[in-house]
């Protein structure tokens, strides 16, 4: 079984979901958890509810593969908030995408925080971009992991090439958070492997759209260079992300 726990797919395109699981069928990816693009520059003109929206409806077209991550703006205050809670109780969601560094905005906005409680009230994690100053450093997601202990929280990048050792110490500090192997290089990601509980490591290859592929070649390559057994290999390439978003061991539905 292997997951992708984290992949982007563009939603401006009235198109199903056909030519991303074609993607995922050539490379042996049985579920994908989907984040949008376009979200993170929403508009007025374009809002985040419109994207959110195509997202849940794109990945309920094949929700035994596909769990949707969808994205509200802290600066949006209480109506973030009301996005979430509108996204949560349609029940069709993975959870919460956030990117702090290219949405600009701190994670100590007074939202972040109810964010972080209806999470954890609706057992859904949030992912967050890591690896980028100033406002997406995998400290900063260890104080809202201990000031939030209820809440599953997911550094997607694991520092990405130089913060790769704040967030092995944010993992093996907080029980309740994820790192992903995605963006880093292979010393990074050995070291992470050695230093992490394995059951605590997922596998994403920040995909971005159509002509992104290669992401998924060469970051499956990089982590089958990892000196890891098997049993720790399934976990990380799909068995964590099962239990995480409660995909059937057997659920790729194809």
């Amino acid at each position: 079984m292997i997951v992708d726990a984290h992949l982007h797919w563009p939603m401006a395109k009235p198109e199903g979901p056909e030519r991303l699981l074609a993607v995922l069928d050539r490379y042996g990816i049985d579920a994908a958890i989907v984040c949008g693009v376009e979200v993170l520059f929403a508009s007025k003109s374009a809002p985040v509810r419109q994207w959110n929206d195509r997202l849940m409806e794109f990945c309920g077209r094949c929700p035994s593969r596909l769990a949707p991550l969808v994205t509200v703006h802290l600066s949006d205050g209480q109506a973030a908030l009301e996005e979430a809670k509108r996204c949560a109780e349609a029940g069709c969601i993975g959870g919460f995408k956030l990117h702090p560094w290219l949405q600009g905005e701190s994670l100590c906005l007074p939202a972040t925080a109810e964010l972080c409680e209806l999470a954890a009230a609706r057992n859904l994690p949030i992912m967050l971009h890591d690896g980028t100053p100033p406002y997406a450093l995998s400290s900063q997601v260890g104080l809202l992991a201990a000031e939030h202990p209820a809440t599953t929280f997911i550094l997607g990048h694991s520092g990405l090439l130089h913060y790769w050792r704040e967030a092995i110490e944010v993992g093996r500090r907080f029980t309740n958070v994820y790192l992903t192997l995605c963006g880093g290089h292979p010393w990074g990601l050995g070291r992470i492997c050695e230093s992490v509980p394995a059951e605590r490591i997922l596998w994403g290859s920040d995909c971005l759209g159509p002509g992104g592929e290669e992401h998924i070649h060469y970051r499956m390559g990089l982590l089958r260079l990892l000196k890891v057994d098997e049993t720790t290999l399934a976990a990380i390439m799909g068995d964590n992300a099962c239990r995480v978003w409660k995909i059937p061991p057997q659920g790729a539905g194809r």
